[in-house]
């Protein structure tokens, strides 16, 4: 995926904008994207963010060039901080569906196939490189509310593919948590496998519960689920309701890099609700919530 080449007319928008002028009290006119350039750019000495882009200011009034300014930015060096702020710039550039498919390295379109199949996603991220930037760029790509291999009634039945999203997010991470899996051992398997049974979220659950741990996952609280998602370690929900239909979440890293206690971790998710960003707190009732299990891949 070039940089260049990718979401150039957004980027270069956004760089116009923000040369055009800063306002005095600090405000960019660039819009939600060109705000959190400057944020990341003219912030100096405050919480340890303006040492890393202390010069990508020059950069940007001084290039034409939107991929310059990019590679700098993913280049800078800042730790958490620096990954949030480019998390929060990834966040922006997806807004309103087009800048999925412009950030999309294959043709420019969200990976989807009926909901049995398995993708091959453009993005993908393993244990060396993990970090909230590129764990968000993971998720987004799927772009869980508009892509119709989510969609909700495909058979007319109210059904719903909150696992189907888990298991696309884990795969692309190398953290699979199984469709396809012998039900007995808890070994994953492959579709069109003799014997392999296909996994729903209360399967998940028991799955993760009795298996996960063979293959990488533990059971972490809330805080630390969020704190793990931050790190761009892959964090999931799963919550069972017996002789009902239970339900998964991709944990995934909050906008201020922050836990917040009364809202609960923030998430994606496929099922009745789609959404790529929400607190849990507004997806589950108490009820569930107090219910919900929080599981890492580590």
């Amino acid at each position: 995926m070039t940089l260049d080449g990718v979401n150039a007319n957004r980027i270069t928008a956004a760089v116009n904008g923000f040369k055009a002028a800063a306002r005095p009290e600090g405000e960019s006119s660039g819009g939600a994207f060109g705000s959190l350039l400057a944020d990341a750019i003219l912030t100096q000495g405050d919480n340890g963010i303006g040492s890393p882009y202390q010069y990508i200011g020059k950069l940007v009034q001084n290039t034409d060039s939107p991929g310059a300014v990019m590679a700098a930015l993913l280049g800078a060096r800042g730790g958490n901080i620096a990954q949030f702020a480019l998390f929060g710039m990834l966040n922006a550039l997806l807004e309103d569906g087009g800048g999925f498919g412009a950030l999309s390295a294959a043709g420019g379109t969200a990976p989807t196939a009926p909901p049995g199949m398995p993708l091959t996603p453009a993005i993908t991220n393993d244990a060396s490189s993990r970090s909230a930037a590129n764990y968000a760029a993971v998720i987004s790509q799927f772009n869980v509310e508009h892509n119709p291999r989510y969609a909700v009634n495909q058979k007319g039945r109210g059904d719903t593919y909150c696992n189907i999203f888990v298991w696309d997010v884990t795969r692309a991470m190398r953290a699979e948590i199984p469709h396809y899996y012998n039900a007995r051992t808890g070994e994953p398997m492959q579709r069109g496998d003799a014997g392999a049974s296909e996994m729903n979220a209360n399967a998940m659950y028991d799955w993760l519960k009795t298996h996960g741990q063979t293959y990488g996952w533990r059971e972490v609280s809330a805080e630390e689920a969020q704190r793990l998602a931050n790190a761009g370690h892959p964090v999931v929900t799963a919550l069972k309701r017996p002789g009902a239909h239970g339900h998964v979440q991709v944990v995934c890293p909050s906008r201020d890099g922050t836990f917040n206690a009364e809202k609960g971790v923030t998430v994606a998710q496929a099922g009745s609700n789609l959404t790529r960003y929400s607190h849990i707190s507004d997806l589950l009732g108490s009820s569930s919530l107090s219910r919900v299990s929080y599981f890492a891949h580590l």
